[in-house]
């Protein structure tokens, strides 16, 4: 269904909207800008931690928006008391990283896009619950539209809307 969303397949029948926008109205470019997908397992460069909050930005950001999202994914401290900082060197694929901090830094990037839509594909998925469930319900807070995929989601009661997949049906 996510590959759907972001147009990766051609869809068989039926229609996808955002908002008042079918999903064949955008270019893919333009879909593309509104969606944040955020996979369990994202991309880590090798580089600082700044080259990999800003990868992929088609703008730039500002250290106070950086910040921002820092403290939303609960990086912040950890990056502030960190020697170098935002220049902190991230070796290849992360591997001085824990799967927590590797899924906090790709959910930080992809909330520096400023995008419409957020999905969120078991991306939080190697928090502690209690950490999970903080950075979740502050997302919760914001106007985007958030998209959750788990199998366990500790604020799925607040979500407005719930879909179920089981056994292929909706």
């Amino acid at each position: 269904m996510v590959k759907l969303l972001l147009a990766f397949y051609d869809r068989s029948e039926g229609e996808i909207y955002f908002g008042d926008y079918s999903i064949d109205d955008l270019s893919l470019k333009q879909l593309r800008h509104r969606i944040s997908y955020v996979p369990q397992n994202a991309f880590i460069l090798t580089g600082s931690v700044y080259d990999n909050l800003v990868f992929g930005l088609d703008k730039k950001v500002t250290k106070e928006e950086i910040y921002y999202v820092l403290r939303t994914v609960q990086l912040w401290e950890s990056i502030k008391d960190a020697p170098q900082g935002l220049h902190t060197f991230i070796e290849e694929n992360g591997t001085n990283l824990s799967g927590g901090q590797k899924q906090r830094l790709a959910l930080a990037r992809a909330l520096l896009r400023q995008s419409d839509i957020y999905i969120l594909d078991e991306a939080t998925s190697a928090l502690n619950p209690e950490m999970e469930k903080e950075i979740i319900n502050d997302l919760m807070t914001r106007e985007e539209t958030f998209i959750f995929i788990g199998h366990h989601l500790p604020n799925i009661n607040q979500c407005d809307q719930r879909i179920v997949l089981s056994n292929n049906t909706v």
